[in-house]
């Protein structure tokens, strides 16, 4: 049995905190995949020092899958360039196309609603979602990540996922429903009750979808 860990790419070279102090304009961009914005180099080499090492257990990682957006790419390549400079191991990496970020257009999505903190702006996103509205179906997703799970269940090394935060609430999803999911599967109270994934974190579980652990 091998374990797989998945996590959010880490924090982006701009200059804000995190994406809840980012302005609507620049979080649209990035739903609709209009920005690519490198990875905070700073920030991932002092958090993987500190904490994700101590969290996750890196010299057992035998692959590492990716988005192909470039803040996962560069999280993957720099973990990967950690994991051989203190286990000398060498990890494959490989971007995967049905790893990449929901689409979203939010600009529309909140065109007549009100201005909303960041769990406001998310739950208004995976209604969008839900609802099949400015944003990528549920049949594409769910199409993509049991596409991306068949592999997963076949793994025979210890792997880490490198993604992005709304494409974790579903893969959180398919965890609880143990790895294969369609349409009907999902409710709209069960997609708002996933857990917001804060850079370079996420879960855990086995091949065999058995459990689900936070991190």
């Amino acid at each position: 049995m091998k374990n797989i860990f998945f996590i959010r790419h880490g924090k982006l070279d701009l200059p804000y905190k995190d994406h809840s102090q980012m302005p609507s304009s620049l979080l649209n961009d990035l739903g609709k995949k209009t920005l690519d914005p490198n990875l905070d180099f700073d920030y991932i080499s002092k958090d993987l020092s500190e904490d994700l090492s101590k969290i996750i257990p890196l010299e057992k990682i035998g692959k590492i899958y990716v988005s192909p957006f470039r803040r996962c790419r560069e999280t993957g390549r720099f973990i990967a360039e950690f994991i051989q400079k203190n286990y000398d191991q060498k990890i494959e990496i490989e971007v995967r196309e049905d790893l990449r970020e929901v689409y979203f257009e939010l600009e529309n999505i909140l065109a007549n609603k009100k201005s909303a903190d960041i769990s406001g702006l998310n739950n208004a996103v995976l209604e969008a979602i839900y609802y099949g509205k400015n944003a990528e179906s549920l049949d594409k997703i769910c199409e993509r990540l049991n596409n991306f799970f068949d592999i997963l269940s076949n793994l025979e090394v210890n792997t880490l996922v490198i993604s992005h935060d709304f494409l974790m609430r579903f893969i959180e999803l398919i965890l609880l429903n143990k790895g294969k999911i369609q349409t009907s599967d999902i409710l709209l109270a069960g997609l708002l009750n996933t857990k917001r994934n804060v850079y370079l974190r996420g879960f855990f579980t086995d091949n065999n979808f058995l459990d689900i652990q936070n991190f």
